[in-house]
């Protein structure tokens, strides 16, 4: 590289390993490392169009002997899945299996994809290029060979995603990304076509603007988020959508690339935004996409159809025909009808989907190679010390315990709603008019002063949550109001219900919820910035059984500030402040109903969430869907 005049190009002190890393999502690369990636890719391209009439076409022939690779593809795809094996040829990499479709495997039977792609691994597998429509997936499969690699000292092959339903498609933006950094900002051999080539504005100044389908479609999203590496924070290259809200990202997508420095802007039709092209002064580059069919309803494709059509003729009324600045790129290939793109456009100046393709197996080889660790990391400089990946560990719940901690005693309560199984005659009456054979769990709303009317001193000491002498059993207090009795489903409490405890009486569960609590409010102004002085709370009582602390872990994730108090023989013998998550196992379900997790799918695969960036939700590990605090109660797995 330094040779080419392009080491500059990258800061390589912030070039991590690239050995053992898989390729999942477009941001498990930093812009020091994708940068390197494309000056691989160029070196590779440079070295096949040099060797084409040669049978031993390139030096990198050389480099894979006695790997193997497979590529596994779950959807249809041509250009996808034929690159890889081009790629992985010309590294010399043996493809003993390939898989056009889950027909004739085991997947096709309904056993589970990571069970099905564990048995390349088995047979010492090096790299599977995976394509699946499930999201998530590739994420799913790398973690199940993790957690199995060393335990039984097995291979670990490198996952390479070729793309999962919406949610990305790594390989596709990087390829198309080498396209653009060939086409404006070096050449083959290297050498700047513009003055001052630097780190800070290589790959920048580019307006891109994606025709068609960005919401269903994976191209896009991870284009732009490509984009934004470059933009520093500082709005170095902006997005153009173009076309009807209907098959427009969603907004918080917008949002996050926004939040990545990405200028990203919005027009309706494909005439207007050639309009606006003609206008603009950076570097345009008209990326096409098809539309996803599959995955939009047919009245939606039929009614925006026309508006992101891209016409011979639209160009010419520009003054686009001709110019090479201004490159057509695709995804391709197209379909006999309906096409996105005028057929005549393949033979103009401004047609670059042919030097695009051109890149698929350059680039795939790059990352392949620097993946497995049979290409250095600089040319002419040792190859990457080979570091053993840091196994992921399961989460461990911690509390503190408070000494010394008074129970909260008395009717002091201002109850607003009661939350509770009744099994009382005096409200008999009043239970059974709402519903017959009330789920243990069920809500059973009263005014309080009906309660206490009606109620025994036992009904009424399961609402103040007091214990008698000789009761054992567990408080779990300040849940969030309104949150308690989805936490208590989630325990799985209810199959406790009327059964024997450890003080040999019948266990009686019991929620009250809407209790003002200043603790709660005060534990959420530090943690979330809340300026309110009251906050509602519920709480969770079971008598007869004390639960582990450790079994609310998850729960502070809905409630900050959570406590759970032991009583033994009617007394708190131990109280504990659980303290808030950092992630989340198999707690709550991901809310992306293409989610590699989701029940329709039933494939074994944990449900890990971790805290977002803004503290204020939760990132799926597989599909990267965010869900904010306020709807994880509704997603929370019941009796797990």
């Amino acid at each position: 590289m330094e040779r080419d005049g392009t080491a500059h190009l990258i800061d390589f002190s912030n070039v991590r390993d690239f050995k053992g890393r898989d390729f999942i999502r477009i941001t498990d690369y930093n812009r020091d490392e994708m940068m390197f990636i494309y000056e691989v890719a160029r070196l590779i391209a440079k070295d096949a169009r040099m060797n084409r009439s040669q049978k031993d076409r390139s030096w990198f022939s050389k480099l894979g002997k006695g790997l193997m690779g497979i590529t596994n593809f779950g959807e249809p795809s041509s250009r996808t899945h034929d690159s890889s094996r081009v790629a992985m040829n010309l590294l010399g990499i043996d493809m003993p299996i390939e898989r056009r479709s889950d027909a004739g495997t085991s997947a096709s039977k309904g056993e589970a994809l990571a069970h099905d792609m564990s048995i390349a691994q088995n047979y010492n597998i090096d790299v599977i290029v995976t394509r699946n429509s499930m999201e998530g997936a590739p994420q799913a499969v790398a973690d199940y060979f993790d957690r199995h690699t060393e335990l039984h000292d097995r291979h670990r092959p490198i996952i390479i995603n070729g793309g999962d339903g919406s949610h990305d498609h790594p390989t596709q933006a990087g390829l198309d990304h080498l396209a653009m950094y060939l086409w404006h900002f070096v050449d083959i051999d290297g050498k700047p076509k513009v003055s001052d080539l630097s780190r800070d504005n290589v790959l920048t100044g580019i307006s891109f603007y994606i025709i068609g389908d960005s919401l269903s479609g994976r191209t896009g999203i991870s284009n732009a988020k490509e984009l934004a590496k470059r933009c520093a924070g500082k709005g170095l290259n902006e997005v153009v959508l173009v076309g009807p809200k209907e098959i427009r990202m969603l907004d918080e997508q917008i949002d996050e690339l926004k939040a990545m420095g990405l200028k990203v802007r919005t027009i309706d039709t494909v005439e207007e935004a050639l309009e606006d092209a003609a206008e603009g002064s950076g570097i345009p580059v008209w990326y096409a996409t098809r539309l996803q069919e599959e995955r939009l309803p047919p009245q939606i494709v039929d009614k925006v159809r026309h508006s992101v059509y891209t016409s011979f003729d639209a160009l010419a009324r520009h003054g686009w025909l001709g110019n090479r600045q201004f490159k057509i790129m695709h995804p391709w290939p197209e379909k006999k009808t309906n096409r996105d793109i005028d057929p005549r456009l393949e033979d103009t100046p401004n047609w670059g989907v042919f030097e695009q393709m051109e890149m698929g197996p350059y680039f795939r080889a790059a990352i392949i190679g620097l993946a497995t660790g049979i290409i250095p990391t600089r040319e002419g400089y040792e190859r990457w010390v080979d570091v053993r990946r840091e196994k992921e560990k399961q989460p461990k719940y911690t509390v503190t315990e408070i000494k010394d901690g008074s129970e909260e005693k008395g009717l002091a309560y201002k109850l607003k709603k009661a939350i509770f199984e009744v099994k009382e005659p005096a409200v008999a009456t009043l239970v059974g008019s709402i519903k017959k054979d009330l789920d243990p769990l069920k809500a059973v709303f009263a005014m309080i002063d009906y309660v206490f009317e009606h109620a025994s001193a036992e009904l009424l000491r399961m609402l103040t949550f007091r214990f008698v002498r000789g009761e054992d059993g567990t408080v779990a207090d300040h849940f969030r109001e309104g949150w308690v009795e989805n936490g208590a489903y989630n325990l799985g409490v209810q199959k406790l219900q009327g059964t024997t405890g450890s003080d040999g009486k019948r266990t009686i569960i019991s929620i009250v919820d809407g209790l003002e609590s200043k603790r709660l409010a005060a534990a959420y102004r530090a943690v979330r910035g809340r300026v309110s002085d009251y906050m509602g709370k519920g709480v969770l009582k079971v008598r007869g059984h004390q639960i582990p602390p450790g079994e609310f872990y998850h729960l502070a994730a809905i409630s900050h500030g959570l406590t759970v108090s032991h009583i033994k023989d009617g007394k708190v013998v131990a109280k504990y402040l659980i303290n808030d998550p950092e992630f989340l196992v198999n707690f709550n379900h991901c809310s992306n109903k293409r989610c590699v997790t989701a029940d329709e799918f039933s494939e074994p695969v944990p449900k890990i969430f971790y805290r977002s960036d803004d503290g204020r939700g939760w990132v799926c590990r597989n599909c990267d869907t965010y869900i904010p605090d306020k709807k994880l109660p509704g997603l929370l797995i019941k009796g797990k």
